[in-house]
């Protein structure tokens, strides 16, 4: 009865992320279609790769193939995009300057560019979120409730590194198949700045998923 209820749970979300990330790619090409600009197209590419990190849990849990290798092959796989989630946070800083007071003048596609991006940002964000709690359980079947919280906040601190070079040495998370510059960058990044912001969202990224974790735990 239980497993039911999980799965039912699991259908649930996924159609409404499906429903979400559908509405809010036709809002933004029909925003580009109608002031013919290609401006925060960007964002459906960013939200795809939120996407990569969410069926790559889906694809592990079910564990279709019985072998080990095969579970680390997937995990090691989700733990390379998985930071595409989270990284959509950064993109806020698109958010368009708005004036504000009597005499601002009220522009509002700039109020639809604000709900696109948040809208956008919402959803990549949940997707990672689930996706990491679908990893999260996985993990608690194959060592203890403890280790497993450990290997979360790893991979929260991981991600956090992963958000900034990705946003300022403007990495992708298939540049791992060149590993020589990737240690080369990741070196050269390496400064009490990185190390700052890397904790901001590490701590930002844990705080959201043991809220999430809770919350989907209660229900």
């Amino acid at each position: 009865m239980t497993e039911w209820i999980n799965n039912s749970k699991k259908r649930s979300y996924l159609d409404i992320l499906l429903l979400l990330s559908f509405l809010f790619t036709a809002l933004i090409f029909g925003r580009a279609y109608s002031v013919k600009s290609i401006r925060y197209l960007f964002l459906v590419w960013n939200l795809f790769l939120a996407w990569v990190p969410y069926c790559l849990a889906l694809v592990n849990e079910k564990n279709i193939i019985k072998k080990e290798s095969f579970y680390w092959f997937l995990f090691s796989a989700w733990l390379l995009f998985f930071p595409n989630a989270p990284y959509m946070l950064t993109d806020l800083i698109h958010m368009p300057d708005i004036e504000f007071g009597p005499y601002a003048h009220v522009r509002l596609l700039q109020w639809v560019d604000v709900i696109l991006i948040t809208g956008f940002v919402c959803v990549g964000y949940w997707l990672g979120l689930e996706s990491m709690r679908i990893v999260h359980e996985t993990l608690k079947k194959k060592f203890s409730n403890k280790l497993s919280w450990m290997l979360i906040g790893v991979i929260s601190f991981l991600s956090g590194y992963a958000i900034f070079i990705g946003r300022y040495a403007r990495l992708n998370s298939w540049d791992v198949v060149r590993p020589i510059k990737l240690i080369h960058i990741f070196l050269e990044q390496l400064s009490m700045t990185s190390i700052l912001f890397t904790m901001m969202f590490m701590g930002l990224i844990l705080a959201s998923y043991v809220i999430y974790y809770g919350l989907h735990s209660k229900h």
